[in-house]
């Protein structure tokens, strides 16, 4: 590998291929579908996060119509997570029905289209 880069600083021998197969990896569809959910209720739990955050910096700056948060309280969860409208399973549709991936992070993927064409799969399954 060493001598490889000496080469190629050297003008012995040209750049990789990024395209080439042997730097391609194999992402099953399993995997990806995980990837997708994982990151969904990542962002579910840092929604409510944030709520719980913001319910307290406004009891700290005592603002008039602020909530005590109770972390004793039972109900405090299930009232913040009625509060916060968040449906699971809508990036989940939205990739299986066009094969785009609509991520914040991206998942380290190169690629945001391109990942299912529903015909061909209706075909292979034929």
């Amino acid at each position: 590998m060493i001598r490889k880069l000496y080469a190629l600083v050297a003008g012995g021998c040209s750049p990789d291929n990024p395209d080439s197969s042997q730097y391609q990896e194999v992402l099953l569809g399993g995997f990806l579908y995980l990837q997708i959910l994982k990151e969904r209720i990542d962002d579910y739990l840092s929604g409510i996060r944030q709520l719980i955050q913001s319910d307290l910096r406004a009891e700290a700056n005592k603002i008039p119509k602020a909530k005590a948060v109770n972390f004793q309280d039972k109900r405090l969860i299930a009232q913040t997570i009625q509060k916060f409208h968040f449906d699971m399973g809508q990036k989940m549709i939205y990739f299986l029905a066009t094969g785009n991936l609509h991520s914040v992070s991206g998942l380290d993927l190169q690629q945001l289209t391109g990942y299912t064409i529903v015909a061909e799969k209706l075909n292979f399954l034929r």
